[in-house]
């Protein structure tokens, strides 16, 4: 996508998913901090089939890349074109450095993964009410953030705990991967699709745990890496009850 102009975002209206925590934050910070007014961020939530029609939106494209729509009448923009627009209204050389394909590629390749991905990293329950923008299951993108969130969350494990435990933290190590490991085989039971979804969240609630140790592997202080451990414990125990006391919430036919 090429702008040459300056972005026009009077004229732009960006719909976001308001059951995904992410786009809440992140289309809030675009009100907040000036690139947008109020009334220029929507919810899907918020708007009829009539008004997605006026909208000429392609429904399908929307649930899986976010779109800034055109008052004027103009197509929508969708996904990661439509935040290049926004943030290049500010800071122009944004738009020049993502004409080079393989930066664009690789920012849209990260989209994907996190648009596919955004209800199992922000669970929550669908909305009785509204167009239900939740983008469809695919197993490709979900297994891709698995595999990253076990390799990330074992790097960091595996460094806190040997640089807590010493030579002994290996023992440490390969206990808690155990005690993960029988916890993924409760979904053994499941049909395919809510095995892997079962499996998400609990490749989340690991991720969100060891992520908190991250400042244990830089302060060389073990009352520090035992209160950060405590921390880290508490939050994904938290998550846990949160995320699969509450999975059949999420998916009721599992």
């Amino acid at each position: 996508m090429t702008h040459q102009e300056k972005p026009n975002l009077k004229q732009k209206q960006i719909i976001y998913d308001d059951t995904c925590p992410m786009c809440q934050w992140y289309t809030g910070a675009f009100v907040k901090y000036g690139f947008l007014s109020e009334q220029n961020r929507v919810s899907f939530t918020e708007l009829d089939s009539q008004q997605l029609d006026s909208y000429q939106l392609d429904t399908n494209t929307a649930r899986h890349e976010i779109p800034l729509v055109d008052l004027a009448g103009n197509q929508p923009i969708y996904g990661l074109d439509s935040l290049v627009y926004i943030l290049q209204s500010r800071w122009s050389w944004i738009g020049t450095v993502m004409q080079i394909k393989p930066i664009k590629w690789f920012f849209k390749k990260l989209y994907t993964l996190v648009s596919y991905n955004r209800r199992v990293m922000a669970p929550t329950t669908r909305k009785a009410t509204g167009f239900d923008c939740a983008p469809d299951f695919n197993m490709r993108y979900r297994m891709f953030f698995i595999c990253m969130a076990w390799i990330v969350s074992g790097l960091i494990s595996f460094h806190f705990t040997e640089q807590l435990w010493g030579n002994a933290g290996i023992y440490w190590f390969l206990s808690i991967c155990s005690v993960w490991f029988v916890h993924y085989t409760f979904a053994l039971k499941l049909t395919t699709q809510h095995r892997v979804e079962f499996w998400g969240q609990l490749a989340t609630i690991k991720l969100i745990g060891t992520l908190v140790l991250l400042p244990s592997l830089w302060i060389a202080s073990r009352e520090f890496m035992f209160f950060n451990l405590g921390i880290a414990t508490l939050l994904m125990l938290n998550q846990y009850l949160r995320r699969i006391v509450g999975y059949r919430k999420l998916f009721p036919s599992a």
